[in-house]
This record gives structure tokens, C-alpha cells and sequence, in this order.
């Protein structure tokens, strides 16, 4: 095989842009051609054997993504899950919530938080570490006032994959350390 023929990608084979993907582009798809036949080999092979039917290689890609896709998506769609922040405890001060989440953990992606309380506590979406820290909640979020704890609670949904920083701004409640903790959703993967 001459050096033109390796940098040669098969023109005879149509491969195409399958869902959005340039399957000729990845090193093993390189192909060289037989100019006598609808057939290729990968360039890394010089063997008559190893040729291959281009449709065949077509047909099989155009099945393999779409099960990819399906496969992925089944594990990502896996059963939400709604969590009462605290359990039996509730929303409340005096409550280890850092330790809860650790308990509590790991949360994935779609699951609901439900905060039940009581006035006059409240739920901040904290925007990061430092105003967590530090409890400041000058660019806080309000997720839930001090009337609406009661009856079934504020639920949020851990919608992606980030850092979820909540406390409540009343009192010393954040920061004594005790009405605040955080939680970083991952993907479900079922085994």
C-alpha cells in the first residue's frame, strides 16, 4: 500500500454522518479502498481478508447508536426519588443537617428535597461555597418563605449534576452550622 492510498478515506463505501456523527473521522474507520469491488479494509491492515462489505459496516453503525441511546437513556431513567430533608426530624434547629446529607447520600439527579417547618424558619438556595461558608445570603436564592413549610412542605428538584447549597437565614440557624447543608446530585446508573 502506497502512502497515498493510506491517507485515501474509501469513496466507494458511503459512509455518512450518522446521527450527527463523522464515523469516517476515528483512526479505525480509515479505510482503504479496492477500486475493483464495493469493498474496504482499515488501513492498518493489508490483508485481501480482512476486507469488508460497506454496506454491512453502514447497516451495522446505523443499529449500534440508536441502542446506544436507548441503553443510556434507560439507566439515566432511573425512579426518582422524594426525600424529607431531615426525615422524621423535619426542618428545624437544633438538627445536624450536614450529617443528615452525608447519611442521606448519594442524591441523583431528579430527586425532590421536601424542607417541612415550621415559622419561622425559611429555605435559601445559597449561589456557592463562600456564601455558604460564610452565610451570606446577599445573592440567595429564596426557595421557601416562613409560611410555607407547613402541610406537605417546599419540594426542589435536584434538576442536574451541581452543587446544591441550602441553609435558613433565620437567627443563628445558619451559622451555628446546624440548618444548612449541601448536596451534589449524580446520574442513577442501575447495576
Amino acid at each position: 500500500m502506497n502512502a497515498s492510498e493510506e491517507k485515501r478515506v474509501c469513496e466507494s463505501c458511503p459512509l455518512e454522518i450518522v446521527h450527527g456523527i463523522p464515523l469516517y473521522k476515528a483512526h479505525w474507520m480509515k479505510l482503504k479502498c479496492n477500486t475493483s469491488s464495493s469493498s474496504c479494509s482499515p488501513i492498518f491492515r493489508d490483508n485481501s481478508s480482512d476486507r469488508v462489505d460497506c454496506s454491512m459496516m453502514k447497516m451495522g453503525f446505523s443499529y449500534a447508536f440508536p441502542a446506544f441511546v436507548l441503553v443510556l437513556s434507560a439507566v439515566m431513567a432511573a425512579e426518582a426519588r422524594s426525600i424529607v430533608v431531615g426525615g422524621s426530624e423535619n426542618w428545624r434547629p437544633g438538627f445536624n443537617y450536614t450529617d443528615w446529607s452525608l447519611k442521606n447520600s448519594p442524591f441523583y439527579i431528579n430527586d425532590t428535597l421536601v424542607f417541612k417547618y415550621e415559622a419561622p424558619h425559611n429555605v435559601y438556595l445559597l449561589p456557592n461555597l463562600w456564601s455558604f461558608i460564610k452565610c451570606d445570603f446577599k445573592d440567595a436564592k429564596l426557595i421557601a418563605s416562613t409560611e410555607d413549610g407547613g402541610g406537605d412542605g417546599v419540594e426542589v428538584n435536584l434538576s442536574g449534576m451541581r452543587l446544591y447549597y441550602f441553609a435558613s437565614s433565620d437567627g443563628d440557624d445558619c451559622s451555628t452550622g446546624m440548618m444548612k447543608f449541601f448536596a451534589v446530585p449524580i446520574y442513577h446508573l442501575r447495576g
